[in-house]
């Protein structure tokens, strides 16, 4: 319980430290209506997307056990019911500095490994997973199909999940595996540094699909 109200307050102050974070993101003019490829791009318009995609599939593995599908598999359907909830009219408030704050929060779970409940895990993941949902779900153009977009931008996430799963299931083979989870996470926390004081970093994706 303790722990539990910890990560909460932890995670509440860093959404609120956070609200001056702003964020754009669009779609290239070659993916106007394709919505399939746009949902695709979704994950990847921003370095913050892409990074707590990648870790949440080395988070998964760093847990072991159950966590390696629990894991992967929380975050994919709490990110769709962040985008249901999106298109629902439901705002989610602080949307963007949630977002940077869960690259601090799973950069820092890989990097401390707390002990923690698998409980409290999920639930620190799928608080995150809504933020990303509601930013990349409810980013769509008007005249879009949303089971293609949704689909598009669930299978891109999972992608980058699986990719953080294999490069988690590598550096578990090295003598020097637990360090490289610390680096990882250690390298997280400062990506949300550089974030926050260079916000035109997270964009160089976009400008590259352009």
């Amino acid at each position: 319980m303790a722990a539990m109200k910890t990560l909460v307050r932890t995670f509440g102050f860093l959404v609120l430290a956070l609200a001056p974070v702003s964020a754009f993101a669009h779609h290239a003019e070659w993916m106007r209506d394709r919505p399939f490829v746009q949902g695709l791009s979704m994950p990847v318009h921003g370095l913050d997307h892409m990074l707590v995609a990648i870790s949440i599939g080395l988070l998964a593995t760093q847990l072991g056990g159950r966590s390696r599908w629990a894991v992967p598999g929380v975050f994919s359907l709490l990110m769709l019911a962040g985008g249901l909830m999106n298109v629902s009219g439901i705002a989610v408030p602080f949307v963007e500095q949630g977002i940077l704050a869960s690259v601090v929060v799973v950069g820092a779970m890989l990097a401390l490994r707390p002990q923690i409940s698998l409980l409290l895990g999920l639930a620190v993941i799928g608080a995150c997973a809504a933020f990303h949902g509601s930013a990349l779900i409810g980013e769509a153009p008007r005249n879009w199909s949303f089971t293609l977009f949704a689909v598009g931008c669930l299978l891109s996430a999972f992608v980058l999940q699986a990719f953080g799963m294999a490069l988690g299931l590598l550096m578990q083979k090295t003598a020097r595996g637990a360090a490289l989870y610390r680096y990882a996470g250690t390298a997280m926390l400062v990506s949300a540094g550089v974030i926050y004081f260079f916000p035109p970093v997270n964009d160089v994706v976009i400008r590259f699909l352009e």
